[in-house]
């Protein structure tokens, strides 16, 4: 494995016994986990050593997809908030390129809208 990190950005929520659902505060998705996820997540905060298997690759894959974990070495550390501060630039960006391009092609004011 090649330096596996817990995101700082965690947020844990118990449901029931063994199941809690947990997201990144800068990643806007929900993902349920039991004890035994929980547990590897913990062996990887603590730089402890894990067995990999199919199914552990395949957690794994999913705890990076949903911004849990991330790999290598960030100067400012994990990733998530630079990455959601890039994302709202760029989404700030957008009326701005719609209003620019609507007036240099002389569209109709009925015509203006922001698509999503």
């Amino acid at each position: 494995m090649k330096n596996l990190h817990v995101s700082g950005y965690l947020h844990f929520l118990p449901v029931e016994k063994d199941i809690h659902v947990g997201w990144n505060r800068y990643f806007p998705s929900i993902f349920i986990l039991n004890g035994a996820a929980l547990e590897l997540m913990d062996r990887i905060a603590h730089d402890k050593p894990i067995e990999t298997d199919e199914e552990i690759e395949a957690i794994l894959k999913e705890f990076k997809k949903y911004k849990f974990l991330y790999e290598g070495d960030f100067p400012d550390g994990d990733p998530s908030r630079k990455d959601f501060e890039n994302m709202v630039r760029e989404e700030v960006k957008k009326p701005d390129r719609y209003a620019e391009a609507f007036f240099k092609e002389e569209k109709a004011y009925e015509d203006l809208k922001i698509s999503r």
